[in-house]
């Protein structure tokens, strides 16, 4: 009987040690699939953060699309693929949200993952009507790169920021760097940028979203 009751104990262990693991598992998964929250003291930090994240994705787009005929030229190739960028324009594109994310989130796993989420919609957004007729009608010239770039900037940004912009994401001018910086009083909270931030009350103390906080850093309960 002794023997019995130790062996049931040895089992029952292991079952709450395994349950135990599982339950380890699914809460890095959780972490890993959440939206990360960063917390600031004040607004400048977090607008230096997204002017340092917009200007990396400026660069790449500079690098592998407006500057770079050669890539341009694999485009051209791909108009009647549904992945119209080069390897190397994927490589790089991909890599500069993910280290834009990463400045604003911290969380390299997060980050890595919601890159390869959003370079995979952009592909799809590139494989669409406007940009086929784009590339139908290309010379190969500067300004046809630089409207491409433009669409798929415009595109990060509403996924950024939820900015008001018209689909498909071509009244942007690239080469206007304030042209990419919105009022962050007239943005929607569903962009990433908003989601991600918490500001802490000045009064309070209590850290809330961006739009339950005033431009004097004081939350709506506090008002």
């Amino acid at each position: 009987m002794n023997k019995l009751t130790q062996v049931s104990h040895v089992f029952y262990e292991r079952e709450i040690l395994e349950k135990n693991k599982e339950i380890a598992i699914l809460k890095k998964k959780l972490v890993y699939l959440e939206t990360p929250i960063k917390k600031y003291e004040n607004f400048t930090e977090w607008e230096q953060n997204k002017y340092a994240s917009f200007k990396i994705i400026e660069k790449s787009l500079a690098e592998s699309i407006i500057g770079n005929y050669d890539e341009f030229k694999i485009m051209l190739q791909n108009k009647s693929s549904p992945h119209i960028l080069s390897d190397n324009q994927h490589y790089i594109i991909k890599n500069a949200i993910q280290k834009a994310l990463l400045i604003m989130s911290q969380n390299p796993d997060w980050s890595e993952k919601k890159a390869a989420e959003l370079i995979i919609e952009i592909q799809a957004m590139l494989s669409g009507y406007k940009t086929i007729c784009i590339l139908k009608e290309s010379n190969n010239n500067l300004k046809v790169r630089t409207e491409i770039a433009r669409m798929i900037q415009q595109f990060i940004k509403y996924q950024f920021e939820r900015a008001n912009t018209t689909f498909p994401f071509s009244n942007l001018i690239i080469n206007n760097s304030n042209s990419i910086y919105n009022s962050r009083w007239s943005l929607s909270p569903e962009g990433l940028f908003i989601e991600m931030a918490e500001f802490k009350c000045l009064l309070c103390k209590i850290y809330c979203n961006l739009t339950e906080i005033s431009p004097d850093m004081i939350c709506s309960d506090c008002q």
